[in-house]
């Protein structure tokens, strides 16, 4: 028989980097106001909405109505602690498990300090006071054909799972967004229309009663690799990530304990737009046949944003 194996080159190597594939960040604002101000405040006046910072522009955009595939969830570490007259900005990069994947926490400063590396749990009590865990999802956006992360705020992640909740007759509670990724070539995605609703703190419907918050309206429904072929790509981009920064930790850590709690400053210690949507019909389809989506515990995490 002929030997049809050829050598390998440099380009047939496996993919191993750790850098992050998306290109934007986008944050959720809720715009907290007080209740004396709740009835007549619009979003636009406390800047609720979605958004991220355009480098190349060098200032602030404002997403519009838009469609996000939500392409894998992550979890990482992120905060920011004040100190004196300025803020300290802290991340990490983002894992899949908390449980047995390895984290790195940096904080901003010239030069930018490396804080901790390790299993979150055996670092979070060393953590400053607003420092903690977080969810974030990576998604495509379709309107503008971004790749970005979305920073899951309490108010996203409650809305993102209510509507699901809708599209799938349960309650935003029995919701693990975690569950979402049982088919790989289909995925969930969600639709905002560019509308709010007056909410509590805890996701109530607001009643004029104490402050209040904008909850970003959202539908949720499918988007299938079948017309997307790219979606399964961007997801091996992510894995390849996730999978690439975490050689480069242990590599650092051979046998993956945590790295020394960096001296952190006394300060610290203590607690102190898109173009108009198109073809929105088009793109999501009916869900078909639903997979196990999770009965979680139904909690929100309570994130340091």
């Amino acid at each position: 028989m002929n030997d049809f194996l050829e050598a390998p080159t440099a380009q047939d190597a496996p993919k191993q980097t750790s850098s992050v594939p998306w290109t934007a960040r986008v944050e959720y604002k809720s715009g907290k106001t007080p209740q004396g101000f709740a009835a007549a405040a619009l979003p636009e006046q406390v800047n609720a909405g979605f958004s991220y910072y355009d480098k190349e522009a060098k200032q602030r955009v404002f997403l519009g109505a838009f469609t996000a595939t939500i392409i894998a969830m992550t979890s990482g570490v992120q905060g920011t602690v004040p100190d004196g007259d300025r803020y300290i900005n802290y991340w990490s990069n983002l894992v899949f498990d908390t449980r047995d994947q390895l984290i790195e926490v940096s904080r901003s400063g010239d030069p930018v300090v490396k804080v901790a590396t390790g299993i979150y749990n055996q670092m979070k009590e060393d953590l400053p006071d607003g420092v903690g865990y977080c969810k974030v999802a990576i998604c495509y956006i379709h309107e503008t054909m971004q790749f970005a992360s979305f920073n899951l705020t309490s108010a996203l992640e409650h809305s993102i799972k209510e509507a699901i909740g809708t599209a799938t007759g349960k309650k935003a509670g029995q919701i693990n967004l975690f569950n979402l990724f049982e088919l790989s070539t289909r995925f969930w995605a969600f639709r905002f229309g560019s509308t709010f609703q007056k909410r509590t703190k805890d996701g109530y419907i607001w009643q004029d009663k104490g402050d209040m918050f904008f909850y970003p309206v959202l539908t949720a429904g499918i988007v299938t690799a079948e017309k997307f072929d790219f979606l399964p790509s961007l997801r091996s981009d992510v894995d390849t990530y996730v999978e690439g920064y975490q050689h480069k930790l242990n590599r650092a850590i051979p046998d993956g304990s945590q790295a020394p709690i960096s001296a952190l400053p006394r300060s610290l210690q203590a607690s102190p737009t898109a173009p108009p949507a198109n073809g929105f019909e088009s793109l999501v389809e009916p869900m078909g046949a639903i997979t196990d989506l999770g009965v979680g515990e139904g909690e929100t995490d309570s994130l340091p944003f």
